[in-house]
């Protein structure tokens, strides 16, 4: 239905997570008639079908891979691995949506994706002779319940169940080295939104989740580099090597609640909100394997509560302005948790946003906006810059990020016309330092200017054109 980039500051809904929120709604299933589309580009095709199946069932189920790198490989010439490499991915998803009565329905879902990324350069010289390979699968299934009650509230339920499989392999020279894990996701969204009265609206939910992983990882202690490490493919890698199997899990559970108090009608809104959530870390082993010793198992807990705050305002017959702050906290990343090439006793990082925005209508199917951030994040995984790290820190947790940016959009909605698009610029500086007296550095994917234009035009008789 659609998809929205919020940059910062967004509700209490939402977690585990120091940077912005990709937001996506799904489209109820067609039950008028079957409907169905097929796509084909210089990427990848799709093909997709929704529809009812009787009075009471409906479906919606779609797919996609890719071809082009399978068209690449024909070449002769694959020296152009070198500079890049083409991806192979696939995905799909399924929804089976069954209707109780009006405004009550279940849905049943599933979701799965996955990508592969290769490269080689090739030498006459085989202690020469560089390749890698990234991988990444992922699935989800869910059964999501919707009930609109007698009183205009809404309650959703939504327990969902994942496995990833990630994996990144190198070889230089013959050497292989190897980072790989595979988690089980589990988790459960409950929520419920309605009026407490004429001026107030009220959402409260809980949110959990679970990730239990099992990772493991050998060789050079720079390959796989992490964030902030250089890496230039085909460069030999450190020759200091070792290797851990680790297991992990990270449980948390999130009551949230937030109102929305209009005292003026719709002219101006505050939001505040709380989301309270307690972590708990449970680690294999605090120290390297030793087989002459059994393994000391770690246990963290934590809580972070996140206050945050948005206030809306109707300025003039068409414009909205709103700003927002908060507090955010994400646990940290398995891979991190190694007792060899990480640090087990990692905590939480911590931030905070703050956003301001402005929205104009300039008639009913075009809208600009203009959206204001800043970031500060803290407690941040760094490696450890001393020359002999003490056991098990690899990594500390002193590093620090900042982000400012604005972005710019221009969006006509498909409306009554033919016509759809968007012209969106940002323009960002991210920046992070690992530690108090290091000096602030570009994040490794920091992007300084960002342009993106879309368009596309309804032909008729089911086809459009877009670029």
């Amino acid at each position: 239905r659609s998809v929205e980039l919020v940059p910062g500051g967004y509700g209490v809904a939402h977690g585990r997570g120091l940077g912005g929120l990709v937001r996506v709604a799904l489209r109820d299933p067609a039950q008028d008639r079957l409907r169905g589309s097929a796509q084909i580009d210089l990427l990848d095709a799709a093909v997709a079908a929704a529809g009812p199946i009787d009075e009471k069932w409906s479906f919606a189920v779609s797919g996609r891979r890719s071809h082009i790198a399978d068209a690449a490989g024909l070449l002769n010439d694959q020296s152009f691995q070198q500079f890049f490499t083409l991806p192979r991915y696939f995905d799909g998803q399924a929804r089976l949506r069954r209707t109780i009565a009006q405004g009550e329905w279940v849905e049943f879902g599933a979701l799965l994706s996955g990508d592969v990324q290769q490269r080689t350069q090739p030498s006459s010289d085989l202690s020469r002779r560089v390749a890698e390979r990234r991988t990444l699968h992922f699935q989800r299934y869910d059964i999501a319940y919707r009930k609109q009650l007698a009183d205009g509230a809404e309650v959703d339920l939504a327990p969902w169940y994942g496995r990833d499989r990630a994996g990144r392999y190198g070889a230089f020279g013959g050497v292989p080295t190897l980072a790989e894990s595979e988690s089980h996701l589990a988790g459960l969204r409950a929520e419920w939104r309605g009026k407490l009265g004429p001026e107030l609206l009220a959402r409260t939910g809980f949110d959990f989740e679970l990730v239990h992983s099992l990772s493991r990882r050998s060789g050079s202690i720079t390959s796989p580099p992490r964030e902030g490490d250089p890496y230039v493919f085909g460069r030999a890698p450190a020759d200091q090597v070792n290797f851990d199997e680790w297991k992990s899990t990270i449980a948390s559970a999130a009551p949230y609640a937030e109102v929305d108090w209009a005292p003026w009608g719709d002219k101006l809104h505050f939001t505040p909100g709380v989301r309270v959530e307690p972590y708990l870390i449970s680690l294999q082993r605090r120290r390297p394997a030793n087989p002459n010793f059994p393994d000391l198992g770690l246990y963290q807990r934590d809580v972070s509560v996140q206050p945050r705050l948005a206030v809306r305002y109707a300025a003039l017959e068409g414009l909205e302005l709103e700003v927002a702050a908060g507090r955010y906290s994400q646990p940290p990343l398995a891979d991190d948790l190694s007792a060899v090439f990480g640090n087990p006793a990692l905590g939480l990082s911590r931030g905070s946003h703050l956003l301001g925005s402005a929205a104009y209508e300039v008639r009913k199917d075009v809208k600009v906006e203009v959206t204001v951030f800043h970031t500060r994040s803290e407690r941040l995984a760094a490696r450890n810059p001393a020359a002999a790290p003490n056991v098990a820190e690899a990594l500390i947790q002193e590093g620090e990020g900042r982000s400012l940016g604005a972005q710019f959009l221009l969006r006509r909605d498909k409306g009554d016309g033919a016509f759809f698009g968007w012209l969106a610029y940002t323009i960002l500086e991210s920046e992070r330092k690992d530690s108090a007296t290091a000096a602030w550095r570009p994040f490794d994917y920091d992007q300084t200017h960002v342009l993106t234009e879309l368009g596309s035009y309804d032909l008729g008789a089911g086809f459009e054109v877009g670029a």
